[in-house]
Parts: C-alpha cells; structure tokens; sequence
C-alpha cells in the first residue's frame, strides 16, 4: 500500500480529478509512477457503489459519479495494474480514500432514535393563537408536533438503514383562519447498530510454493482472492477490518485489514504444509465496534513444483559377486 489519499466532497461533479499525496511526509508533492513499458490499471475491488473510476491508462483514480451525504466515509480500493508483455506481469497495490465534508457543505440536521427526541421547533408569527399540524411527509407516523407550541419529537425508533432522511410538510393555522405552511428536512444520523456479515462462509485459494513473498493468493477462478463482508451502516461505522485468527497461518499470510486480500509474508514448501485451513475475524469500526457472529473459513492449497531432485539412500554402494567355480 502506497497511497493515502484526502478529498472533500464540496458540490463534486463527475470527472473530478483527486490529488495523491505521499504518506511518507504528508506534503502536497503528487506521486509519479514510472513506467518502461505500457501498462492497465483496474480497480479490482471496494469500489463501493461506483463512486471511483480509474483511468486505465495513467492510473489516475477520480470521482465518477455525483456523491451525496452517503458517500461520505472511508474506502479501500485495491488497484491492479497489468503490463503488455508476454506472458504478461501484474501487480496490486491499496489507495485508501477519506472523503469527508467541505466547511462549505450544507449543514444537515441528525437525531438518535429515541423516542420522544427533540428534532426542532417550528413557530409562525401571529397575532393571534397557532394551531401546527404535520400535513405531510409523516407516512411512517415517526414524528409527532406539539399542536400549541410546534415543537417536533420522535414518536417511535427510527432506522438509518430504512430510511435516511424525512421532508415533513407543516401547516399551521392561525384563530384568524390564515394559514401557512413550511418544510423541515430531518436527516436520520447512523449509529454503529450492524454487525458486519461474511458474504461467504468458507473461501478456497491456490498459491504455488515457488511464489515470492508478497504474493497475492489466488482464488479457484484465478481471481485474487478476497475475504468480503457487508455492513448496513455506512461511513466510518462500515469500515471493515480484517485479521487472522489461527498462528500457524499469521507466520506465512497476512490479511489486508481493509481489502480483504491475502499475501504471503514467509516462503512456502509444499513438503512441509501442502494445506493450510484458518479462519478469518472481521470488525468494523464504529463506537464500540461490533464482529462477524462468526469467523470465515479459509482453505489456501499449495501447488507442488519439482524443486526436489531425487536422491540415493547412500552415497556409495558395494557389492561382491561370487563367480562360480
């Protein structure tokens, strides 16, 4: 991983281009890769939604679709790039991304769901009595107004995952018989309330015991292979860490905690471990964190390569021969 990359979600529009900056000393210096020969880039995985494009040719990942309040968050991409010789090279590499809200953004109004929450006040000058009442946008029945003093409260547990945001409509009506009416926009606030669920119980990998170090493990498809898990919340509270459970596995893979992606770490020998069988924990990283109910099984077989010559049980061998007489 080689990239940490820092955006603004301000009014973006598709085709806008992210600056990368260098991890090592947080300057505003932009990375240049070079290259010998033509190379494409792919954007393998943690691509949530689309919101990311890359170009396939320079490597430069922008945004690629109009973000919205829900975009905000944090997110893994693992990137591919193959070169154009024959048989052809490929390498990944992690950009971790951060968009976070401009200064500049329009400020939204959040609760927690408990019921009878204060939202806002709504009050309407006249000279006479005012009698408020939701007219609209309160289909769920999740809201309640105080009539006289058009103070808004939860009626009832409200879920971010069902329903992110409410456009209430209000009316009130003066003792005159005048009326008016406004809106009130509620944006629905996510708290860490789902667990992160394994896509997959068990996944299945092949590696040969000739790969480097810092290979990455194949799946049965030829595909890189990536432990994947889902959470209903979103931003930071869906940031998923992975981790290795068992020690035998720790000394010779390590898990992407963002990715997923398995790696070597140590050099493999098909005569001494043909088969490793681990499990992997998952978590995210909201307040406090909540796991998988389960840990996934993981099933890594190592390819044999004839990296053994044969060899003689001894170095020397005597025999006498008896010649008849």
């Amino acid at each position: 991983m080689y990239l940490l990359l820092f955006c603004e979600v301000f009014r973006p529009v598709m085709g806008f281009v992210m600056l990368c900056h260098r991890k090592t000393n947080w300057d505003s210096s932009p990375v240049y890769l070079l290259v010998t020969m033509s190379v494409t880039f792919l954007l393998l995985s943690g691509n949530t939604a689309g919101v990311f494009g890359i170009d396939n040719a320079t490597g430069v990942i922008f945004i690629a679709r109009d973000l919205g309040l829900s975009s905000v968050g944090f997110y893994t991409l693992t990137v591919r790039v193959t070169d154009s010789g024959f048989p052809p090279l490929m390498a990944t590499a992690s950009a971790r991304i951060s968009l976070i809200l401009s200064d500049f953004s329009q400020p939204k109004f959040s609760l927690n769901d408990s019921i009878g929450t204060h939202v806002i006040t709504v009050n309407a000058l006249s000279r006479s009595a005012v009698i408020y009442e939701i007219s609209r946008g309160n289909d769920e029945n999740g809201f309640f107004i105080n009539h006289h003093t058009g103070v808004i409260t939860t009626r009832r547990p409200l879920d971010f995952e069902q329903t992110t945001s409410y456009f209430l409509v209000v009316h009130a009506l003066s003792m005159a018989g005048v009326e008016a009416s406004t809106t009130v926009i509620v944006q629905v606030g996510d708290v860490n309330d789902n667990p992160p669920v394994f896509r997959e119980i068990r996944y299945v990998g092949v590696i040969s015991e000739a790969a480097l170090v810092n290979t990455v493990v194949l799946g049965e498809d030829g595909n890189p292979l990536v432990i994947q898990a889902t959470d209903r919340d979103r931003n930071h509270n869906a940031l998923l860490v992975f981790q290795i459970i068992d020690d035998t596995a720790r000394m010779f893979f390590s898990v992407d905690s963002g990715t997923g992606s398995i790696r070597t770490i140590s050099s493999l020998d098909y005569e001494n471990f043909s088969e490793f069988v681990f499990r992997v924990h998952v978590r995210d990283s909201g307040f406090p964190p909540l796991s998988a109910e389960s840990p996934a099984e993981v099933i890594i077989k190592v390819i044999n390569i004839n990296d053994s010559p044969p060899k003689l049980s001894q170095d020397t061998y005597e025999a006498v021969l008896l010649r008849p007489t």
